[in-house]
């Protein structure tokens, strides 16, 4: 929950402000988040998402277009062929010992989306070589940011 609301008044002002950019805009969580902290009040993507829905329970009749605004921003599949590429862009400099966030620099997407395009949707993918190629590189990773701390 947001910690600088002072009042219940102030909470349901911003979460009819929230529900009415999110459901006008079709922003993500993330995207409306980032709005409303860079231009009005410090707010998390869960604490969006809440205030999500609770617009819904005061204003029932929002229900559906939310419920499409949340279905538009979802993540896409590996059945996206763009989606596919990348994972596969993302595995072979993988394989060539660049990092996480290196590659997420190369190709122009966050370190989480690449995260998900490694864990995820290329063990979807190719289950075989996922456990064969990456799993052990993602522990080696692993083992080497806890001895560097």
């Amino acid at each position: 929950m947001a910690r600088t609301v002072e009042t219940e008044e102030e909470r349901e002002r911003r979460i009819v402000l929230v529900g009415e950019y999110v459901i006008s805009t079709g922003a993500s969580t993330r995207k409306a988040a980032e709005y409303f902290s860079d231009n009005f009040f410090a707010i998390s993507n869960c604490t969006v998402s809440d205030y999500c829905n609770r617009y819904c329970k005061m204003n029932p009749e929002s229900l559906e277009i939310m419920r499409k605004r949340i279905d538009d921003n979802t993540p896409n599949d590996i059945s996206c062929e763009d989606v596919k590429k990348r994972v596969l862009v993302s595995v072979e400099l993988f394989k060539e010992g660049i990092n996480m966030e290196e590659i997420a620099n190369t190709i122009g997407c966050s370190f989480w989306t690449t995260y998900r395009d490694l864990t995820k949707r290329f063990k979807t993918l190719n289950p075989v070589e996922f456990e064969s190629i990456i799993v052990p590189r993602l522990k080696q990773d692993s083992l080497d940011n806890i001895k560097r701390k």
